[in-house]
């Protein structure tokens, strides 16, 4: 046998695999694809993570400015597929405003914008990043996200500028102070006065109905008015208080995620026992289309389970919490093992050209 022919030992062979290096520890180690890699971490892990050997913000930066080099547009639809599939927010924004750092990718990111900043408080905290040039991201913004925040400011509605009015540190009118949105509707002018803190005349608040009436609760403490208006919880029980006849008011006209995260405070105060209150809180959370669109996360719903007045009402408490919970959870089911490597959903398919093998649902 010819010396030469020799294949080595398995360690031998897999030391000479083009792949394969020595990790931190001096281990052998094989890399993995660019994009594979990325979708592994997206998906699995929190922005600033803490890691063994740093934390996965900094990873997280140099595969997607490697990846958005590369393929910009999948670095972008990776972005839409991790808000509007896998329901996360923060690495989504921070994807998009990575690929925006890229010329190539800019496009991409402007017509994607809106997908991945669906809510105003995504607007805030794609500002925060563009901003902020101390996480590496930007030093100067770019002006295709200048642009995009620009154009969203100028569609912003009443109802959000109320809710987001008074959000701490950079808030809704540090934006419109940066971004100039210029409105060619009056009633939007009206709405970016309020959102800056300006004095309102009366053709402004003729423009604000939403906002008038926060000041008539204020002055009348009309209950009629929250219903009315549809106005939010968050600004209402600091005009109110927290009285049963307010969360009785307020639980006939909040949204699903409200309604989730104030079930305890609709107990404690004794609104749950309200015909219509009950009413809309078992048809909201067991209808499979308002629970999916509302894009909550299983755990959300577990909430229910610690919002109880009295163990005579367990038996509805678990059906309301059973029901949420087993309708949120449907689009999770459909994620394959590992061992199901050639059964992906034709989504991810789109976003990525091979399924990792370590993935674990």
């Amino acid at each position: 046998m010819s010396r030469f022919h020799s294949k080595g030992t398995p360690a031998e062979q897999l030391r000479r695999r083009p792949d394969a290096f020595a990790n931190e520890e001096g281990g052998l180690a094989f890399a993995h694809d660019v994009r594979e890699t990325l979708v592994k971490m997206a998906a699995c892990s929190l922005v600033s993570e803490s890691l063994f050997y740093g934390d996965t913000a900094g990873r997280i930066t140099r595969l997607t400015s490697a990846a958005a080099s590369q393929w910009p547009e999948w670095t972008v639809k990776l972005a839409v597929y991790l808000r509007e599939k896998l329901q996360l927010r923060s690495i989504s924004q921070v994807v998009l405003a990575l690929a925006a750092r890229e010329s190539a990718a800019r496009p991409f990111a402007r017509a994607a914008f809106d997908r991945v900043a669906s809510r105003t408080d995504d607007l805030i905290e794609i500002a925060a990043l563009v901003k902020d040039d101390r996480n590496g991201i930007f030093r100067h913004a770019p002006a295709v996200l200048r642009q995009a925040i620009r154009d969203r400011l100028e569609r912003l509605d009443e109802f959000e500028a109320i809710k987001y009015r008074r959000a701490g540190g950079l808030g809704l009118k540090h934006l419109v102070r940066l971004f100039h949105p210029r409105p060619a509707d009056p009633g939007r002018n009206a709405v970016l006065r309020y959102a800056l803190g300006r004095p309102l005349g009366e053709e402004d608040l003729e423009q604000l109905p939403k906002v008038r009436a926060l000041r008539h609760l204020r002055a009348e403490r009309d209950l009629a008015l929250i219903r009315e208006h549809r106005l939010p919880w968050e600004l209402v029980l600091p005009i109110l208080g927290s009285s049963r006849e307010v969360w009785e008011a307020l639980g006939t006209t909040m949204p699903i995620m409200a309604l989730l995260r104030n079930l305890r405070n609709l107990h404690k105060s004794g609104a749950i026992q309200h015909p219509e209150v009950r009413s809309r809180i078992l048809t909201v959370f067991r209808d499979p289309e308002a629970v999916l669109a509302s894009r909550q996360l299983p755990f959300h719903a577990s909430a229910d389970a610690t919002a109880r007045s009295s163990s005579a009402e367990a038996p509805n408490r678990r059906t309301r919490s059973d029901s949420a919970r087993s309708i949120a959870s449907r689009p999770i089911r459909t994620i394959p093992s590992s061992r199901a490597r050639d059964s992906r959903p034709p989504d991810m398919r789109a976003a990525c050209t091979r399924w990792s093998p370590s993935w674990r649902v």
